[in-house]
């Protein structure tokens, strides 16, 4: 069977890690949001629940992952810490990017495309082009996701700016069923079971 390729397009935090899928017409084929990775890195149990929420993200990713599809670039904004800023999110951050990295199904004879962009760099560029995904129905972080590899995809020549304004009013047209309520972001199928349990 021969395999098609697709972009990983990662909107990473401490909060709200985010990335989607795109195949090479932009077309979104998956995607995930989650609300929080882990906080502590300064005890050896910490550490392990760390390790394990990574795996789990991985898990999550190969369970649904396509046989007929392998990834040949990983498209990530990049964490630049601002001035003397503490905290563990730099750290975070970079674990999660290099747990997908080292785990991602890829081609045997291809190797991964792996591209760090700086905020300003792909949304400057989007605004100028008057891209914009407007859809409350899923989370803004899986958005910019998207927008990172329609970026990168328009900049290397491998999509058209009429392709990405068709894929745009795709997703502003579909109802996803995320709701944002209190600051957080609630799936569809979260919402349901909070129902049940009531």
């Amino acid at each position: 069977m021969k395999k098609t390729k697709v972009l990983l397009c990662v909107d990473p935090g401490k909060y709200n890690f985010a990335y989607s899928i795109l195949d090479t017409r932009g077309n979104l084929l998956d995607y995930m949001l989650m609300s929080s990775t882990f906080e502590d890195l300064t005890r050896g149990e910490a550490v392990m629940a760390a390790r394990n929420k990574i795996l789990a993200m991985i898990h999550n990713i190969h369970e649904k992952w396509p046989s007929d599809k392998y990834s040949f670039a990983l498209i990530y904004e990049r964490f630049i810490p601002r001035s003397m800023q503490r905290g563990n999110l730099g750290e975070i951050v970079n674990m999660c990017i290099g747990g997908l990295l080292f785990s991602f199904p890829q081609s045997n004879n291809t190797r991964m495309t792996v591209v760090p962009l700086n905020a300003a760099t792909w949304k400057n560029y989007v605004k100028k082009n008057a891209w914009a995904i407007e859809n409350p129905t899923i989370p803004i972080h899986v958005l910019d996701s998207i927008m990172m590899g329609y970026y990168w995809m328009h900049k290397k020549e491998m999509l058209s700016s009429s392709a990405i304004v068709r894929n745009i009013k795709a997703i502003n047209k579909k109802k996803y069923g995320w709701t944002f309520t209190k600051g957080i972001w609630v799936a569809p199928q979260q919402r349901e079971s909070s129902r049940r349990r009531k």
